[in-house]
């Protein structure tokens, strides 16, 4: 099995990230989306974090922006919409590519336990 790590550069993909590699865990790649939307602090630290990992850093991003998305559909809801489908879509295709050569990859989501219900949500079929 080996690991595809989604990562925003916030703390709990961060914390992910470190333990994995701690333990010695096999990673395919870690994969940021970038919504062009991220704080300039959150952009420095994935700068600085993808030099000092040893890992392929991949970075997707929706073929046409979230600008032109959002001019297209409107102001994205705080619990989801389009942006979430958008990112979704994406990262799933980029999964697609991953299983072909890496039948056994697994997606890894970083939360924290106060998210467990979130997470409980989620697994549901």
């Amino acid at each position: 099995m080996t690991n595809v790590i989604s990562f925003s550069g916030g703390k709990d993909s961060t914390a992910m990230v470190l333990k994995l590699i701690e333990l010695k865990e096999p990673i395919h790649s870690i994969v940021w989306f970038d919504t062009e939307r991220d704080f300039p602090e959150i952009l420095e630290h994935i700068s600085e974090f993808r030099k000092k990992i040893k890992v392929p850093f991949i970075r997707i991003r929706h073929w046409a922006g979230f600008d032109f998305l959002e001019h297209r559909y409107g102001t994205a809801h705080k619990s989801g919409g389009w942006c979430t489908a958008a990112k979704r879509d994406c990262c799933n295709k980029y999964m697609r590519l991953v299983l072909k050569d890496s039948p056994d990859a697994v997606e890894c989501i970083g939360f924290t336990t106060d998210e467990l219900s979130r997470a409980k949500r989620l697994s549901k079929p």
